[in-house]
């Protein structure tokens, strides 16, 4: 605490008593110590002074005609500055001092006082105001980490969601919205295999839901969701099969180390191909995606098949309404 207080000894401090020795006394003692003392005779004086500026540290004397050290001290609180109260008072009350404390004092010396014991309130008083600083600048950190977290989460390209052990939609970043068509407050709540393709549902279910022995570190793998994002050419909404690529991590309890659930990843796959392309011909139109090179076999509807080479693309076509 010295260490402390040594950083700190040359604070800023207002003494504020109705009595003149008082002021003196403790003002003289203060500056001992480094200090940078003001003083204020009575409660009018020194919430003229609170308003006008911070102080480090206030000892207030809580017993004062018209304005008392309960007002200043309100006025204090009010400001929510980093400041150490300090109440000096004359009474033996403990429910007076407990009063104090409960309405924002952090310390309490009584009348009349030694210079030791000054100095030990004085250290206490910089001590605390040191946690203060330290508690807001680590607490303004972590705003700004939270705050730098959401941002990269909402505007990541993928999907990002958190999920409880059974598989129910704790967080879902604003992507599901963009790539699925689902606005966020209709998930929450809601089982992640609603939102896959039936025949991936079987497989999703082992990773995604709570089971004896259940235990998922860290997989990836492949799978379709359902989509109702709107195309871009397209008047309907109709519900489309969009492949991911999910990676999963179980969600541990940082207390006892059990899982509590999982999150994940999820990464649209079509980005990857090329696609979708359309296709026109004199007869057909349509749309594919890169995936392997090969003989094609198209078969519009009510025609025969018919196949060709195709070294870049597979390209399923129907029959042109054109």
């Amino acid at each position: 605490m010295e260490a402390v207080v040594s950083r700190l000894e040359k604070g800023s401090v207002l003494v504020v008593d109705d009595e003149p020795r008082y002021v003196n006394s403790l003002r003289q003692i203060l500056q001992m110590h480094g200090c940078r003392v003001e003083c204020a005779i009575g409660g009018a004086e020194a919430l003229e002074k609170v308003r006008k500026r911070a102080f480090d540290v206030i000892f207030l004397d809580l017993v004062m005609p018209g304005i008392s050290g309960r007002d200043v001290l309100a006025q204090v609180m009010q400001s929510k500055r980093d400041t150490v109260v300090v109440i000096v008072s004359g009474t033996d009350s403990v429910k007076e001092a407990t009063e104090a404390l409960r309405r924002g004092a952090q310390d309490f010396l009584r009348k009349p006082y030694t210079v030791d014991e000054l100095n030990i309130c004085l250290q206490r008083a910089l001590w605390i105001l040191n946690l203060k600083r330290e508690s807001a600048q680590m607490q303004s950190q972590v705003q700004e980490s939270e705050r730098l977290h959401r941002f990269l989460v909402n505007n990541s390209p993928d999907l990002i969601f958190a999920l409880d052990r059974e598989g129910r939609i704790l967080f879902a970043n604003h992507q599901f919205e963009h790539l699925l068509g689902m606005p966020i407050h209709t998930l929450r709540g809601k089982s992640f295999l609603t939102l896959v393709a039936e025949p991936d549902r079987n497989e999703a279910r082992a990773y995604l839901q709570h089971s004896p022995g259940w235990s998922v570190r860290r997989h990836t793998f492949e799978l379709n969701l359902l989509s109702r994002a709107e195309d871009s050419g397209s008047t309907e909404v109709p519900v489309r099969r969009v492949p991911f690529e999910l990676t999963v991590s179980t969600n541990l309890d940082a207390h006892n180390g059990k899982a509590i659930g999982i999150y994940g990843v999820a990464r649209d796959l079509t980005a990857r191909r090329v696609g979708p392309i359309r296709y026109k011909a004199p007869f057909f139109t349509g749309y594919g995606m890169a995936e392997t090179a090969g003989q094609v076999s198209i078969s519009p509807p009510g025609e025969r098949s018919i196949s060709w080479e195709l070294s870049t693309a597979k390209c399923m076509l129907a029959k042109s309404n054109e």
